[in-house]
């Protein structure tokens, strides 16, 4: 006669059922973000290299005006771009899912004599930005050197703390963090730490020059 799972036998396979998601899903999530940001980038890279195209046609005008503001509509309707959508011309944001903003400037810089394109957001230091997104803050372009996740900082500070700490190379304890720590741009943010304006631009963004 067959018989089926003892309790214990589905109370393990439950726990081990359980021990996989918990393996899997941080490293899904993980591939997924990673994801996102290279189609955002990918999308991005396009869009500045069309509108350094079009800013080879207009290259009196830009090299007047120093920076011209250039719409993504308007690259679409030229031929430089193409429509993700049926309705309207516009681009989806992979990162957001909404679409991108007309935030797109050519400028000539003078330093190195070339024409060059930026997507410049207003900056909010409560918002998200993917590694390389441009913002423009109190007349100066700051490029975010890593993924800068407002809310995943604000979870990780109050509901997921953790320890790190950092050595030298003679084995001296150089730095001790509990809550967010980012070992890309070694940023480490505790409950105690004010994230404001200046802090972010400080440590998650540099100044770009023209």
């Amino acid at each position: 006669m067959n018989k089926g799972f003892t309790l214990i036998e589905l109370l393990a396979s439950i726990i081990i059922i359980g021990l996989l998601l918990i393996i899997t899903i941080p490293s899904y999530i993980s591939v997924y973000n990673t994801s996102k940001e290279t189609a955002y980038n990918n999308k991005m890279k396009n869009i500045k290299l069309q509108a350094v195209k079009y800013a080879e046609k207009i290259k009196d005008e830009v090299q007047a005006e120093s920076c011209k503001e250039v719409k993504i509509k308007d690259l679409i309707q030229k031929g430089y771009l193409t429509t993700d959508y049926k309705t309207k011309d516009a681009i989806e944001n992979p990162y957001t899912k909404n679409d991108f903003e007309e935030n797109l400037s050519v400028c000539y810089c003078s330093s190195d004599n070339e024409l060059k394109a930026f997507y410049i957001d207003a900056f909010d230091y409560t918002q998200s930005y993917v590694k390389g997104t441009e913002v423009r803050y109190n007349g100066k372009i700051y490029q975010s050197i890593v993924t800068y996740d407002y809310m995943t900082i604000v979870n990780d500070i109050n509901a997921n703390k953790k320890t790190t700490k950092k050595w030298d190379n003679n084995g001296n304890q150089v730095s001790s963090c509990t809550g967010y720590f980012n070992d890309e741009i070694n940023v480490c943010i505790s409950s105690t730490s004010t994230l404001n304006t200046t802090y972010v631009l400080n440590n998650f963004f540099k100044v770009i020059e023209c």
